[in-house]
């Protein structure tokens, strides 16, 4: 008492404290510091201020009783109550490490003897981030941030910055996929009703701890097959195109084509008759020949003999 006070005036503070033995010490303690270890007492040197009076007694046990605590407001000799400073506090920064486009969240607070009106978040990179007590950011430029955040109060005082850091990354990019390389090994020629094969042994995938996981091949006579060897009757004759399409373990296809011709197995043996003019020669005619002129001699020798 007085409560509030003006600054200098003497101020008579009295405490009371019972136990079932002896009270052996008294503490008094203004915003945590401590003023006296006398049960009453008083004091005239508090500064113009709004403080937190603390009292507690331990007794003859050693043990300290719970703090009592009461408000008490220090005027300046012109009436009004001296400010105070806030205290900023940065409450989270997460995640403290992030690749540049992420989402960032901020969140902070502040305390005084009467109210937080304005918050100020800055980075020492970008500048200017936010006047908000928490927010989302997702374009800090990438780098390390020095993160600036204080408070300001009723009496337009600021308070001392906080400060922590934040790191942003470049996005890194995944690695590339090549896709796998496809290689046909036949023959260009068949015969019907006979089997043919169709082998992709040498087709590969040029990335390291990549693999072919599927080979499908296209007959080209509405058939389709699968394996890296295959083998194929056709059934009538004609041109083929044959594709076959590979795939790797990420997906990523390749194709390649070849084509084959089916034909009959006999179906060029009358060339053997063919002569070197091209003109087809009847077989048998010149035995025919050879024996109509011996005809022909024989009866013009017996005519002649007459």
């Amino acid at each position: 008492s007085p409560n509030p006070a003006t600054e200098g005036e003497t101020i008579s503070f009295v405490g009371e404290a019972s136990d079932d033995g002896t009270i052996t010490e008294y503490e008094w303690t203004a915003n945590n510091n401590r003023i006296s270890t006398q049960k009453s007492f008083s004091y005239s040197s508090l500064t113009p201020g709004t403080y937190t009076i603390k009292f507690r007694a331990k007794d003859d046990d050693g043990i300290w009783s719970d703090y009592d605590s009461e408000t008490l407001t220090v005027k300046s000799s012109s009436g009004q109550t001296s400010n105070q400073k806030p205290s900023a506090t940065i409450i989270i920064i997460s995640p403290k490490t992030a690749e540049y486009g992420e989402s960032i969240y901020f969140a902070g607070k502040g305390t005084d003897d009467g109210y937080i009106t304005e918050y100020y978040w800055s980075s020492n990179k970008d500048g200017f981030l936010s006047n908000e007590q928490s927010f989302y950011k997702s374009d800090l430029s990438i780098g390390t941030h020095t993160i600036s955040f204080k408070v300001k109060d009723d009496d337009n005082e600021w308070s001392d910055p906080v400060t922590s850091t934040v790191t942003i990354n470049p996005v890194s990019s995944p690695e590339r996929n090549n896709p796998p390389v496809a290689f046909i090994t036949a023959s260009k020629k068949g015969y019907i009703n006979e089997t043919v094969v169709f082998n992709a042994s040498d087709s590969y995938d040029p990335d390291e701890n990549d693999d072919i996981i599927s080979y499908l091949w296209d007959l080209g006579d509405g058939t389709q097959k699968t394996g890296k060897t295959v083998e194929h009757i056709y059934n009538r004759t004609g041109n083929f195109t044959v594709t076959l399409t590979i795939t790797d373990s990420h997906g990523d296809q390749s194709t390649n084509t070849t084509f084959i011709s089916i034909t009959e197995k006999n179906s060029n043996s009358a060339s053997s008759n063919n002569t070197g003019n091209n003109k087809w020669v009847i077989p048998g005619f010149e035995i025919f020949f050879v024996i109509l002129s011996i005809i022909f001699v024989g009866v013009y020798r017996k005519k002649s003999n007459v």
